[in-house]
């Protein structure tokens, strides 16, 4: 928990490391050939802000660990800003009237909970 940031999670497990502790995530799915989904790595990267708050040290990266594969994830304090910067933009976007869709998948609108209800609904 991080009460600095408003944020809470738990990687799925942590590997010590010569270069100290790493959280690990892991996926049932396989990664895109390109890379991790970008959802996963803000997702890893948040976790390695909770680290760094929880220990006082900053990881120097987490791993994705995909059925097909896993990805390094370097972090840094600018991957930490970005997620901080993403955090408080959802917490912004709670107080909004309207969020809007951010995405062009319709595989993810035909899965989604509120699609009922969506009017900016795809597919």
């Amino acid at each position: 928990v991080s009460r600095r940031y408003g944020l809470a999670g738990k990687p799925d497990y942590l590997v010590e490391t010569t270069e100290g502790l790493v959280p690990v995530e892991l996926k049932s799915r396989n990664s895109l050939r390109s890379g991790p989904y970008a959802s996963d790595t803000a997702q890893l990267t948040a976790y390695c802000v909770l680290l760094e708050e929880a220990t006082g040290v900053a990881p120097t990266c987490g791993i994705i660990r995909y059925a097909n594969r896993s990805w390094r994830i370097p972090y840094s304090p600018q991957a930490r800003a970005q997620i901080v910067r993403a955090i408080e933009a959802m917490r912004g976007a709670r107080h909004s009237p309207s969020v809007h869709r951010s995405h062009a998948q319709p595989a993810r609108c035909r899965a989604c909970g509120f699609r009922a209800a969506c009017e900016e609904r795809i597919g």
